[in-house]
């Protein structure tokens, strides 16, 4: 594992413990990637950490 693949799940779980005492915190998230995405175009980064707070919240 190289140091950005841990520095996300360690951000992944960050955003979990702030989302688990505030919900709405998924949704600042998710905003977020979209402003990224208009600007920059589509960051699999970006995608890939949806995707796992998705997948903990279902």
């Amino acid at each position: 594992m190289d140091s950005s693949e841990s520095d996300l799940d360690q951000l992944i779980q960050e955003i979990r413990q702030a989302i688990s005492s505030d919900p709405s915190i998924l949704e600042v998230v998710r905003s977020l990637q979209q402003k990224h995405r208009q600007e920059h175009g589509v960051d699999p980064v970006w995608d890939e950490l949806l995707a796992k707070l998705d997948d903990y919240m279902s």
